[in-house]
């Protein structure tokens, strides 16, 4: 298994889950934000709802991560970087979808101008 595989299994069953209603989730996340001279790095977890989307603020950046269930199984995750403090699509530097499976983890990476972020995250849907 990958370093990071090993990281994202042990956020994930480090904790306790209380009850919640069905539209929430737990996510073990790693991600790694370039943007020119800046790099940001973060390994952690979030409990979260589909209403509220992951928000992290790196610097002069914000990364919301908001995922949408395609199936059962699946989900889909928008991963955005936009300039902090700015709540318009007009400001957004990146953004990046992807496609995963409640078992399963996902590794991504995307680049748009001076912009790159990758990283690793797995999803549990709490019910």
């Amino acid at each position: 298994m990958r370093p990071i595989t090993l990281i994202l299994i042990a956020l994930l069953g480090m904790s306790t889950v209380p009850a919640f209603a069905a539209d929430n989730y737990r996510a073990g996340y790693e991600l790694t934000l370039n943007v020119g001279e800046g790099s940001f790095q973060i390994q952690t977890q979030s409990t979260f709802s589909k209403a509220e989307p992951i928000q992290h603020d790196f610097g002069d950046y914000r990364v919301l991560m908001t995922l949408t269930e395609t199936s059962d199984f699946r989900y889909s995750m928008s991963i955005v970087v936009r300039e902090s403090g700015a709540d318009s699509i007009r400001s957004d530097i990146l953004e990046h979808t992807i496609e995963g499976s409640f078992s399963g983890i996902v590794e991504f990476s995307s680049e748009k101008g001076p912009a790159k972020i990758e990283g690793a995250i797995a999803v549990n849907r709490l019910r």
